[in-house]
């Protein structure tokens, strides 16, 4: 299959006949829209059931935790866009709706699929990840004017979860190659942080790190990196400029993902665990100031609470939730955070770690060709941005399946 392996997947209970082998989810009310730790939280539901968000599969083997790690959702900072991935008729593009409800779209190529949308600061275009001859590239468009996409990335490996800067001039972007594993005819996936400039078509790499996210005005961003030691992800603030890099937040078996910087630079959103008396173990939206001060626990639904984006004012947080549903759907749900203690107030969460537990399953497939020098650490000019055909508003079906990026936690 073209598409890359599932390295750090767990495989996932489908019965619980066979608990004792692999363990099964906790049992969640979903129809919930909210707990009494909540009562203060003003939080209003975005999109609906019938909008078919593609959310995340979070695969539980005891207290170890997995899912995709995409950049499923963005929202304009004006308030007024949202795009988000979705699968209608089996084939994952991108919606693209006014929140007033004037307007919608579903894009996605002729062939392969559209993932990873992010909107500029200012709403006029939008960048994502799409697959083209077997291989993701990072691809831009205008939602303002005709579909025609511009390619920022074009090698033959994966291009995946974009970023823009505040002043929409550069991209951050996951490069990805598979290289030889500890076995032999084993491929492995190996991450970088990558930049693109949007003028000159200068790509650069930063070393390791997912799901990036700037700090705005300050050249730096934050990024999720994996601890060899302790195979638990981590949050590492890397300044752009000179390379040095600085933990943020991390603690063994915990695990962290979906990191997003506010507004102003000064507080991180991100997604870790939640293991406390009242709940089973389960995956929650917190924020931190970002010089690592005040962990604050934002969400308490005993389901999945996953990637947080801010509003442009940095007043409300958008999420996506299981909660207030049947059979634990996903949707876009926003959390107003006026009023409200912000990142530097105690949190009354309990933020207890567990036990490491490496999950490294292999994947026989071969690997890819070498990339292309243009990401090999020094700077140098990517070729020339190419128009790429365009988004049509389609669903076909049958592509190959989007890429896994997972994040793996270890757990007792």
């Amino acid at each position: 299959m073209p598409h890359l392996p599932k390295r750090w997947l767990l495989v996932p209970a489908v019965s619980c006949a066979l608990s004792g082998l692999f363990g099964c989810a906790p049992t969640i009310n979903y129809a919930l829209k909210s707990v009494p730790a909540e009562s203060s939280l003003q939080l209003t539901e975005i999109t609906a059931d019938r909008d078919s968000v593609a959310g995340p599969v979070v695969y539980w083997k005891g207290k170890a935790w997995s899912y995709d790690v995409r950049s499923r959702f963005s929202l304009s900072a004006d308030g007024f866009k949202l795009a988000y991935m979705s699968k209608q008729g089996g084939a994952t593009g991108i919606v693209i709706r006014m929140l007033d409800g004037s307007y919608r779209t579903f894009r996605k190529p002729a062939t392969g699929e559209a993932i990873d949308p992010v909107i500029a600061p200012d709403g006029s275009r939008m960048a994502f990840a799409r697959c083209d001859h077997h291989a993701w590239n990072i691809f831009e468009t205008s939602l303002d004017s005709n579909p025609a996409v511009r390619r920022v990335t074009n090698d033959p490996c994966y291009n995946l979860y974009p970023a823009y800067a505040a002043d929409r001039k550069q991209l951050l972007f996951n490069h990805v190659e598979l290289q030889q594993g500890r076995e032999k005819g084993v491929a492995e996936p190996s991450w970088k942080l990558c930049s693109a400039d949007l003028e000159t078509s200068v790509l650069t790499e930063y070393g390791d790190g997912f799901s990036p996210s700037y700090a705005p005005g300050k050249n730096r961003a934050v990024a999720v990196r994996l601890n060899d030691s302790t195979q638990t992800t981590e949050l590492w603030l890397i300044d752009l400029a000179t390379g040095a890099r600085s933990r943020l937040f991390g603690k063994p078996g915990q695990g962290v993902a979906d990191p997003a910087v506010s507004p102003d630079g000064k507080v991180v959103a991100f997604v870790t665990m939640t293991e406390d008396s009242n709940t089973p173990a389960n995956l929650d939206i917190y924020t931190m100031n970002m010089d690592g001060s005040s962990l604050t626990r934002r969400t308490f639904f005993p389901g999945q609470d996953l990637c947080p984006r801010w509003s442009g004012d940095g007043n409300s947080l958008y999420f996506l939730s299981q909660r207030n549903t049947e059979s634990g759907e996903w949707n876009v749900w926003k959390m107003d955070l006026t009023g409200i203690p912000a990142a530097g107030a105690a949190t009354d969460a309990k933020v207890q770690p567990a036990s490491p537990v490496p999950v490294k399953p292999a994947v026989k497939e071969p690997s890819p060709p070498a990339p292309n020098s243009a990401l090999q650490k020094s700077a140098v000019p990517a070729e020339s941005p190419a128009q790429g055909g365009s988004l049509a508003d389609t669903a076909k079906i049958s592509p190959p399946p989007p890429p896994h990026d997972s994040t793996t936690q270890g757990g007792k």
